[in-house]
């Protein structure tokens, strides 16, 4: 008699287990809600990268690049290494000129090439694909080919301004090499070396201050920026699309997202 009694004391004292049957109907219906809710976040697709805010970070950072670009191109040194190579003498004052243009430029492509950067030109690519891939096409204002050819040309165009960025580096580095002071003269050999050095750094497009033929100023950094605004214009598009769309799913969630 006393095990039973123990044990029907310790089944009374013991913690209930949730029941349905428990629950008011209003309450239950809150709690139906929070789990939709909670549903419906899981599922709800969100931007790794604000529009608004992605757009005026990247404005601000063209136009002060813009600024820079213009004030390397109306530079004294720009003006110096832009004369024919085969026109004019090679002196220390070329080669310091092509060393502060090479600096110079390996850190405005620094600049257009911060982490931060380019981790929202990333997330920006992977944003769309992943609106793509819910949206289940290529949304109404973009055709596939035309986003897929964004998206590789801004991958490309990251790769080769960071590229030239290190060869910009490496030029100075040579130019600055040569300028140290040594205790004997160069031979020959080095002199012609470095002859050929200079002139495939001046040919470098990643040097060019000034247009040249077909060719660009700045060119890889123009596509860079360019590349980047036609992102920002497709991931804008894509997301009113899907937000569009998914209208009621969302508010249903924010709804009871706040009630819980």
């Amino acid at each position: 008699m006393k095990n039973a009694s123990a044990t029907k004391r310790q089944t009374k004292n013991a913690p209930r287990i949730f029941s349905w049957k428990a629950l008011k109907p209003t309450a239950a219906l809150v709690v139906i809600g929070i789990i939709a809710a909670t549903y419906l976040k899981a599922t709800i697709f969100i931007p790794r990268v604000d529009d608004d805010a992605a757009g005026t970070m990247f404005d601000t950072i063209d136009r002060e690049t813009i600024q820079e670009l213009d004030s390397i191109k109306d530079s004294k040194d720009a003006g110096c290494i832009s004369i024919d190579f085969g026109k004019r003498t090679v002196d220390d004052k070329f080669v310091i000129s092509l060393a502060r243009v090479a600096y110079m430029g390996a850190k405005v492509r620094e600049r257009v090439m911060t982490n931060r950067l380019e981790t929202a030109r990333i997330d920006l690519m992977e944003d769309i694909r992943d609106m793509v891939k819910d949206l289940g096409s290529c949304g109404k204002y973009h055709d596939c080919e035309e986003i897929e050819m964004a998206v590789k040309d801004n991958t490309q165009a990251m790769v080769i301004t960071t590229k030239n960025g290190q060869e910009l580096l490496a030029i100075q580095a040579r130019a600055r090499d040569f300028l140290t002071p040594r205790k004997s003269e160069p031979s020959v050999d080095e002199h012609a070396e470095f002859l050929l050095f200079l002139a495939n750094a001046v040919k470098n497009p990643a040097t060019m201050v000034k247009e040249w033929r077909d060719k660009p100023a700045f060119g890889d950094i123009a596509r860079l920026q360019e590349s980047t605004t036609a992102l920002l214009r497709i991931h804008r598009d894509l997301y009113r699309e899907y937000s569009t769309r998914h209208r009621v799913q969302e508010a249903i969630a924010s709804m009871f997202s706040r009630t819980g």
